[in-house]
């Protein structure tokens, strides 16, 4: 019997493997959102921070102005940063830097004078950044201080489509008086392209069921959350499966029924502090059906931390070893729950005494069962397989 449950695991895992390897051979890379008619579609996009505007040489000495008497300035020595918005509700970067101890972009006031400060360029790459704002301080206030100042129609050209009241780049920055907004942002809320809906991928008549997601984090997100999503009407689109937290690397299967589009939706990515996260995502559509395998590995703790996340799964594995207290049982939990008690088998093995073949698995549970041997403390691997 035993060597019987072997043969039929390494079964399961040379189908498993085949399978994975076949499926993620047979799609294409095209650009997101474009339509393809064939066997199978692979879309890959990458969501990013955008980095704030650099200070040189837009904020050096020789293209920062303040000069005339037709303002109210105080004479004086001031401190100038700047940021980029988006489209996107309240997106922003975070400020350029001043040039920290040295207060490199610095600009002197005469009594009365009127300041003019430069447009950063657009950020390469980001067609989401359509604004820029400017935040300025006493450079005796020192570093990191600046203040966002007050930007009407009357100080610059206005970015029409940023949600936060911007100077459009391009369009510089004029001034009569120092103002006292809001401080500079303290978190990164400016990503290329914008969290949200991306643009569909075109599957009518193709019979796609299969949908195999994967993502790849660099740097700190504070939040993720990204869900595979499916439409008739590429208008209305509802979540397949569940949605997964994507704050660090992973993967996800899911299977539903045939839909005239699918889309990946990011519906949360923010970034704290100093952390610039970039997160890269490709989605991976079938004809048929995702091998719906999931192995788990519980590690060498009696309570199983899954590492696999997937929708439906039709076969689970699950690996790992424990050690028997001195009652001679090991108990592992929380295993991904299997359909019931009776849909699973473990097989054991005891690691310590090869000799030792009075060994018992009990299933307890959807999700635990108990090993029970002769002897006290030794150590067990297990493999349990199931629907």
């Amino acid at each position: 019997m035993r060597i019987f449950k072997k043969v039929f695991l390494i079964y399961l895992l040379a189908e498993f493997l085949g399978g994975y390897t076949g499926m993620l051979n047979g799609p294409h890379s095209y650009a997101w959102g474009q339509s393809v008619y064939g066997p199978a579609l692979s879309q890959s996009l990458t969501v990013s921070t955008v980095a704030p505007p650099a200070n040189t040489p837009l904020l050096g000495t020789s293209n920062l102005f303040c000069s005339g008497s037709a303002g109210s300035f105080s004479a004086g020595t001031f401190v100038v940063a700047y940021t980029y918005t988006g489209t996107a509700s309240s997106s922003e970067t975070k400020a350029s830097s001043d040039g920290g101890a040295t207060l490199t972009t610095l600009v002197t006031c005469p009594t009365n004078g009127t300041l003019t400060i430069p447009s950063p360029p657009s950020p390469p790459g980001c067609f989401n950044c359509v604004g820029w704002r400017p935040y300025v301080i006493a450079s005796s206030s020192g570093t990191g201080a600046e203040l966002l100042q007050t930007i009407t129609a009357a100080n610059c050209i206005l970015a029409t489509t940023a949600s936060l009241t911007s100077c459009a780049i391009g369009s510089s920055f004029t001034e009569t008086s120092l103002g006292a907004g809001a401080a500079e942002p303290s978190n990164p809320t400016l990503f290329t392209p914008t969290p949200g809906g991306f643009a569909s991928l075109s599957e009518a008549n193709l019979g796609i069921v299969g949908h195999y997601l994967t993502w790849t984090t660099t740097g700190t997100a504070a939040t993720c959350t990204v869900a595979v999503q499916t439409s008739s009407d590429n208008i209305s689109f509802s979540t397949v499966g569940t949605a997964q937290t994507c704050t660090s690397s992973g993967a996800y299967w899911v299977n539903a029924t045939a839909a005239n589009f699918t889309r990946v939706n990011i519906t949360a990515f923010t970034a704290s502090g100093a952390n610039t996260p970039s997160i890269a995502f490709t989605l991976a559509e079938s004809l048929g059906a995702v091998p719906v395998y999931s192995i788990t590995n519980c590690g060498t703790t009696t309570t199983c931390t899954p590492n696999a996340t997937l929708s439906n799964p039709q076969i689970k594995i699950v690996v790992g070893t424990c050690t028997a207290a001195a009652a001679t049982t090991c108990t592992v939990t929380a295993m991904p729950a299997f359909t019931s008690t009776t849909s699973y088998v473990c097989n054991v093995t005891d690691q310590t005494t090869a000799a030792n073949g009075a060994l018992k698995a009990a299933n307890v549970s959807s999700s635990s069962f108990t090993i029970t041997t002769a002897s006290s403390s030794d150590t067990f691997s297990y493999v349990c397989v199931g629907t």
